[in-house]
């Protein structure tokens, strides 16, 4: 059943997003400028040479929209900015926060939440916030907007996102020029990139009304948050160490690996897609049968996109952080096992995944004990999941990766 439309915005009030990234950039401010419910747009970051950049630039920005067909450059403002670390411009900051319906947090941590004092996230909306006003929190914690709330007080009503938007900044100039990307504003030597994909999932708003309409509320975020995490993040970093075990440069390039999508297309639906649907079966769409086949169609399509056509590099570094108890990997396979689906492929990427971590210490195991302790994990299940990251590390070692994935592949 799909969700009810959300009431119509009754009063224009602005929109203020935390953070100037590639999310806020391409996702909240965009959408607010295009929506025109917002009386004014303004964004709070730390960079002062894009708050100079954007300033100089009258307040307007381009993003740059990978389609599957070809890049589109959309000019988005007049925005304001603000720089957070700049006490004369606070007065300003929390008025505009006064004044917003709604406001975007989209920063690279919930730890930076309360980070710098009387310059921090938190202590600025609790100065500004009223209690009619929607607050996002996009900082992909599942419990990022109970944080926000806590460190804030209760003034607003904050809710929880789950964005499975593909979005970078581009830094490269030959990238630059052979993708043809406009830079974010003119003189800076970077871009927005982000795909055209736009369904955007959040908690319950207790029927505020919302000018960005284009997100989808849902009374229960779990599922979404865990088709999320272990679904599309965890084919997502799969494949990226499986594609750089095969010499694949970038995540475009995997179609012409032979074997490698009919591969990443059984974990997906046969392993993950068959473990979320058990574990939720009756949510509805897209966890159904048919929905989840769909799903994996327009996931599978989105991350070779030669559009956004990200790397191989980019999309596996930080295997620590991935390889977490909880984490896109390790969640999904204990997702797996919880479930009782085989999950042979993905254990084939999270061997590599651990490979990468481990780089030249041959006792993986120890150091993903170590790495697991914070989390006190039950020593039976940390003991399952080591014994299949051990057997999947020891097919790879007595095989051939391609005939390993092409056995696995037509089972």
């Amino acid at each position: 059943m799909l969700p009810e439309s959300p009431p119509p915005p009754t009063v224009h009030k602005g929109f203020v997003g935390f953070g100037f990234g590639a999310i806020q950039a391409g996702l909240f401010l965009y959408e607010a400028h295009r929506s025109q419910n917002f009386s004014s747009l303004a964004v709070a970051d730390v960079d002062k040479e894009l708050i100079h950049a954007l300033r100089a630039n009258m307040g307007f920005y381009t993003v740059n929209i990978a389609h599957a067909t070809h890049i589109e450059s959309v000019v988005v403002g007049p925005i304001q900015i603000f720089d957070t670390t700049n006490p004369d411009e606070h007065p300003a900051l929390v008025e505009a926060i006064t004044q917003a319906s709604e406001i975007a947090t989209a920063v690279p941590s919930v730890k930076l939440y309360t980070a710098g004092g009387a310059s921090s996230i938190a202590s600025l909306l609790a100065q500004g916030l009223t209690p009619d006003t929607l607050v996002y929190t996009a900082e992909n914690d599942t419990r990022a907007a109970e944080k926000l709330q806590a460190a804030v007080g209760a003034k607003a009503q904050f809710v929880n996102t789950v964005i499975g938007k593909m979005s970078r900044i581009v830094t490269d100039p030959e990238e630059m020029e052979v993708k043809k990307l406009t830079p974010i504003c003119p003189g800076l030597d970077r871009a927005f990139l982000v795909e055209s994909f736009n369904q955007i999932y959040i908690s319950d708003t207790c029927n505020l009304p919302r000018g960005l309409q284009i997100f989808e509320e849902q009374p229960d975020l779990d599922p979404f948050e865990e088709l999320k995490l272990y679904g599309h993040n965890a084919i997502h970093a799969t494949a990226a160490y499986i594609g750089q075990a095969l010499g694949c440069p970038d995540m475009a390039t995997m179609p012409t690996i032979h074997n490698l999508m009919p591969f990443l297309r059984n974990i997906l639906q046969y392993e993950l897609g068959t473990a979320l649907l058990k574990r939720y079966p009756h949510t509805g769409h897209p966890f159904t049968t048919d929905g989840i086949h769909a799903y994996v169609d327009d996931l599978l399509q989105r991350i070779v996109n030669p559009y956004l056509d990200d790397t191989m590099e980019r999309v596996g570094r930080d295997p620590e952080r991935k390889l977490g108890w909880n984490d896109r990997l390790i969640g999904a396979l204990r997702m797996c096992q919880a479930e009782k689906v085989p999950a042979h492929g993905l254990g084939i990427g999270i061997a590599l995944a651990v490979q990468n971590f481990a780089h030249d210490h041959t006792d993986s195991t120890t150091l993903l004990n170590e790495l697991w302790a914070q989390d006190a994990p039950d020593t039976r299940e940390q003991e399952q999941i080591l014994a299949a990251i051990a057997q999947a590390a020891k097919q790879i070692e007595e095989g051939t990766l391609d005939d390993l994935i092409a056995r696995i592949t037509t089972k």
